[in-house]
């Protein structure tokens, strides 16, 4: 799964066909309503969840971990373009360390620039870089290698690493939505979530290390979506579970798993909003849901001024999905998203 579209590789063997990405899936109140609000319609045939018990004036309880309900420590630490490059900079320097990063682009000068300071300081900096992209970070390559930063090829059982994510002293996980691209991060929308629940973190670690040594990702825990593992089973069974809204940020509309479980939830009477990239960016978009659109069962917008490039769905206003996978299908690629 990911933020960009998937291309063969020549000479990249048996696995070419496939996209690594990752997505945190999370029982989440109000971590990100105020960037996209449930839609209001009226009341559904199905009956709605069991809302989460909150306390008045406290925020409301955090569950992770998909239907296992158990508490997690997320937080969402960036909201681009706004917040810009400080709050994941600020991190980097914070490693004392490890730092194990997956960027997928990576051009950026501030972050460039905390990478090498933290392998000045001692802290061991390790990059996967995808090697589609070798020439777009080829700057940035040769001034971490300079310092001695450890870099190497994204797994090449994968036609492209989309996944984009960073774990700091084996102790924190960021999930990012963003390419660490100059440009985009000037222009686009997309968030950047801090996780610092052991469980997940040791995921993360697993899954960097298993990349990078071209060894085998045991399992995939309660919560977490891999492409090209569970991706078009995970998401699609998200989206059904809705009973009054979906909200979505989508860089990309393509035929999927994941755009049929969107489709059969507008026709079932759950409202659902996108906040699209521009078409021209995105290609053709499918007829069954412009035909949707037209029957306004499906409420699109696109900002004039804005890039979509976020990778989130909001189910009921209560269970959010944030991570790399776009709406497409994860079988030509691989990316990390969570819930």
């Amino acid at each position: 799964m990911g933020g960009g579209r998937a291309r063969q590789r020549r000479g990249r063997g048996v696995g070419s066909g496939r996209l690594r990405g990752v997505v945190l899936l999370a029982c989440l109140l109000l971590l990100i309503a105020a960037a996209c609000r449930p839609a209001q319609r009226p009341a559904s045939p199905k009956q709605p969840a069991t809302p989460t018990q909150t306390v008045p004036g406290q925020p409301p309880e955090l569950l992770c971990g998909d239907g296992s309900g158990r508490s997690c420590q997320l937080s969402l630490f960036a909201t681009e373009p706004d917040d810009g490059v400080s709050p994941l900079v600020s991190r980097l320097t914070q490693a004392t360390r490890t730092i194990d990063y997956s960027p997928f682009l990576l051009d950026e000068p501030g972050i460039v620039q905390a990478l090498v300071s933290a392998q000045r300081r001692g802290v061991q900096v390790r990059l996967l870089s995808e090697p589609d992209h070798a020439r777009d970070n080829a700057k940035a390559l040769k001034a971490l290698g300079a310092a001695g930063v450890e870099i190497r090829d994204a797994n090449p059982a994968f036609a492209l690493t989309h996944a984009k994510y960073v774990v700091i002293d084996g102790s924190r996980a960021l999930q990012l939505t963003f390419n660490s691209d100059a440009k985009e991060l000037a222009t686009r929308r997309d968030f950047a979530l801090e996780d610092d629940d052991p469980d997940d973190v040791r995921f993360f670690q697993r899954l960097f290390d298993a990349d990078w040594t071209r060894g085998q990702l045991a399992e995939i825990p309660p919560g977490f979506a891999l492409s090209p593992d569970n991706t078009d089973d995970r998401l699609p069974a998200l989206l059904r579970s809705a009973h009054e809204s979906i909200d979505l940020y989508a860089e990309r509309l393509e035929p999927s798993p994941t755009l049929a479980a969107i489709l059969d939830a507008a026709k079932n009477g759950v409202a659902v909003r996108i906040l699209a990239d521009s078409a021209d960016r995105r290609g053709k978009i499918p007829g069954p849901f412009m035909d949707l659109v037209k029957r306004q069962q499906i409420q699109v917008r696109v900002p004039r001024d804005l890039g979509i490039h976020a990778k989130v769905m909001i189910v009921d206003g209560t269970t959010v999905y944030l991570g790399s996978q776009n709406v497409e299908s994860s079988a030509p690629s691989t990316a990390v998203s969570s819930d």
